[in-house]
């Protein structure tokens, strides 16, 4: 049995590695390792590795899918791996970053160190299982107490899961920061905008971060923003003092954009400045809310870019969402995001619902077998500043279009601006599936909103001569009352280019509650036999939706008892055919072709063709043809 003495003093060993003799000393930053330059399974010059696992060493490099990785095993074994010994002499430590990839199994926790002289030690960071066999950026910031130190060395350590087991941890790209210590430096370190959702209209709240760098205090400074690189919005003085290492925020507001992609600018001016990290840019979309309904989208757009209304997550620099041509539900597009295992949204465009209540969004939503992952329909109504889960979609079991519709609590209305995100949890198991959304339609109820709904005619089918009554059918769809709207009503001609004839106006002065529907009569004569296009139009000046307020119907006037029409002519055959005329019969009785005759257009001489149907009884029955030609 193994003293206890003992086993402490064995345990102290591994949490504080004894390095051996450094011969690599890095000064120059960035610094970045991959791994590339080594034969596997050989460590780079300067890095060092524990010797608990096994006698060839804990870490060692390996070659997976085509490139070098640092890698080792067994979680439940406390192991390291440290850099070479790094001079921060004249520089400021920033950051140090690398990516990891885990198995399912190894859920040890890695903990980075910094040793200042093989003795002092800081705990940077430690990371845990997260995303198994995926590849995860892990970033740490630095601490201050590294400038200016001549002998750092980094470490990543294995902290032992007693449940792990033989599972494999990969680390690469690893990389260090350090920026140069100035006397005098000021740094541009962080913008804010708020909303984070900015729409037309909206005044831009700009919160900036300025880090002190520097050796000495510093104060007498300019903050400003520019838009476009190019459109000073504001600038200020500051006289206040910021001491080194310590950092002050500042407030700006600008006046309101318009809509579009716009890079911001936030910089600071200092006369002395010795630094160059004095700006930063980030890129703004300032978008048109909807107002109008219903509002649909089929992303009939020219290119593979969402339309700029609507806003994805990134991984890296490519957007998780974008546009494709293929298995669209309808129209040309529709929107593909990948890999149920990623955290990932889309954020549908602002919705103004400051005149009314958003009633429903319907899409339709596609899945492979394998995305598995829940999508949750989160809800903001402080324009994008925080969002709220409103409900839930899991995989239906289809993998076909099926149609989705969200129902929204009225309560969520009124509130200006309304955002609808989606977010994919990444909580599947499925790796390389796709989720597909298209034809996405929007329905709401307006503070203000008439419609007019229909036409009726009295009696159903009249004829030429009868008292005939068209009336309008118009609804209130809106929230509140509505008076002193006007109706229209108009026969459109077949003429080319002719003027509506107007049948005649109307103006309701009355109350028409919400719900409601009021029935507005005209009195009609002359109207020709046939079909003709009628347009009812109502005009009211408070009216949120005015796509409504037009409505065209084809009505028809029946001819007269025993009365032909002309249908079609043939006046002009080829090899000798005979011409010919067809007649119809509109009307509801038989009619006799005895004594009936046909011309044709009297000439500039005066002559008039003119022939006789029959000379003796044919009958044409209603809604029937004949043909006339020289042979029959």
């Amino acid at each position: 049995m193994i003293p206890r003495f003992l086993m402490i003093i064995a345990l102290c060993i591994v949490c504080y590695p004894s390095f051996g003799q450094e011969d690599t000393v890095i000064n120059t930053f960035p610094f970045e390792e991959n791994f590339e330059s080594v034969l596997t399974p050989a460590l780079p010059p300067g890095w060092e590795t524990s010797y608990n696992r096994t006698g060839d060493g804990d870490f060692t490099t390996e070659n997976f899918q085509g490139s070098n990785r640092l890698s080792t095993r067994n979680a439940t074994i406390e192991q390291y791996v440290a850099t070479p010994v790094f001079d921060f002499t004249g520089y400021r430590p920033v950051s140090i970053s690398f990516t990891e990839r885990r198995s399912g199994t190894f859920g040890a926790v890695i903990r980075v160190r910094a040793f200042i002289n093989n003795a002092d030690t800081l705990t940077i960071g430690e990371t845990q299982l997260t995303d198994a066999n995926t590849f995860i950026p892990v970033s740490f910031d630095l601490p201050s107490q590294l400038l200016n130190e001549i002998h750092v060395r980094f470490a990543f350590q294995i902290v032992p899961d007693v449940e792990g087991t033989a599972g494999t941890l990969r680390i690469d790209d690893v990389r260090i920061d350090a920026a140069i210590q100035y006397t005098h430096d000021l740094r541009m370190a962080g913008i804010q905008i708020s909303p984070p959702l900015p729409t037309t209209g909206d005044s831009l709240h700009t919160t900036i971060t300025i880090l002190n760098a520097g050796l000495e205090p510093a104060s007498g400074f300019t903050v400003g923003l520019l838009l476009d690189k190019e459109q000073l919005l504001t600038e200020k003085y500051i006289s206040k003092v910021i001491s080194p290492d310590d950092s002050a925020t500042f407030h700006l507001s600008s006046t309101p954009l318009i809509q579009g992609i716009h890079s911001l600018q936030a910089y600071v001016d200092y006369d002395i400045n010795e630094g160059t990290e004095t700006s930063r840019t980030i890129d703004i979309h300032i978008t048109e809310p909807v107002r109008s309904f219903p509002w649909i989208e089929h992303f009939d757009h020219p290119d593979n870019t969402l339309p700029l209304q609507w806003h994805t997550s990134f991984t890296g620099n490519t957007p998780d969402a974008s546009l494709t041509t293929s298995i669209v539900h309808k129209g040309e597009r529709a929107v593909i995001m990948s890999n149920a295992t990623v955290n990932q949204f889309l954020i549908l465009p602002p919705f103004d619902t400051s005149d009314g209540i958003l009633r429903d969004i319907t899409f339709f939503e596609r899945r492979t077998g394998t995305f598995d992952a829940t999508m949750g329909i989160e809800i903001s109504t402080n324009r994008g500043e925080y969002f709220q889960e409103y409900t839930t979609f899991s995989h239906s079991g289809e993998t076909d279009y099926i149609e989705r519709t969200i129902m929204l609590d009225e309560s969520l209305s009124g509130n200006d601006i309304l955002y609808i995100r989606f977010r994919l949890a990444g909580d599947g198991a499925g790796t390389t599936g796709t989720i597909r959304f298209d034809s996405f339609t929007g329905n709401a109820r307006l503070n203000h909103d008439i419609a007019i709904t229909g036409l009726e005619l009295d009696p159903p089918l009249p004829l030429p001569g009868d008292d005939i009554q068209i009336s309008v059918i118009v609804r209130n769809q809106g929230l509140g009352p509505a008076q002193d709207f006007s109706v229209t009503l108009h026969r459109l001609t077949d003429e080319a280019n002719g003027e509506p004839e107007l049948i005649g106006s109307y103006t309701y002065t009355g109350r028409l509650n919400p719900s409601e529907t009021a029935v507005i009569s005209f009195a009609v004569e002359n109207i020709p036999s046939g079909f003709s296009l009628l347009r009812a139009e109502a005009e009211y000046p408070p009216d949120l939706q005015p796509d409504n307020n037009i409505f065209e119907e084809e009505i028809f006037i029946r001819y007269t008892p025993k009365t032909l029409i002309i249908n079609e002519i043939l006046y002009h055959t080829r090899d000798g055919q005979p011409e010919f005329v067809e007649i119809y019969n509109p009307g509801g009785q038989a009619v006799d072709l005895l004594h009936w005759t046909i011309r044709d257009r009297e000439t500039p001489g005066g002559q008039i063709n003119r022939y006789t149907l029959s000379d003796t009884s044919v009958f044409i029955e209603p809604g029937l043809f004949a043909v006339l030609s020289a042979d029959s």
